[in-house]
């Protein structure tokens, strides 16, 4: 083992503990098995959100969303709101 495999694996053994305290319950029991720190991190990206280029393809998204907005025929006022109301929290 190089010295180098030594520093990653310490490294690896420090984060792994730190990020594993940061999560809830479920979260936690999708990632527990995972043994690298990297690994775990890219699953947790890749689920909550996604990388940048996936979060910035959701905002222009629900700006199309936003700027396109009109109540359906056949639509209550609330559902209407509640409809609006999503599309506002995911752009914040």
């Amino acid at each position: 083992m190089t010295e180098e495999d030594r520093r990653n694996m310490q490294v690896n053994d420090k984060a792994l503990p730190i990020i594993f305290c940061a999560l809830g319950p479920d979260i936690y029991s999708e990632v527990s098995s995972i043994e690298s720190a990297k690994e775990v991190w890219d699953t947790l990206e890749t689920t909550n959100g996604g990388t940048r280029d996936a979060k910035e393809t959701k905002i222009e998204l629900l700006n199309l969303s936003y700027e396109n907005f009109k109540m359906d025929p056949d639509e209550s006022v609330s559902k209407m709101f509640d409809r609006f109301l999503i599309i506002v929290n995911g752009l914040k």
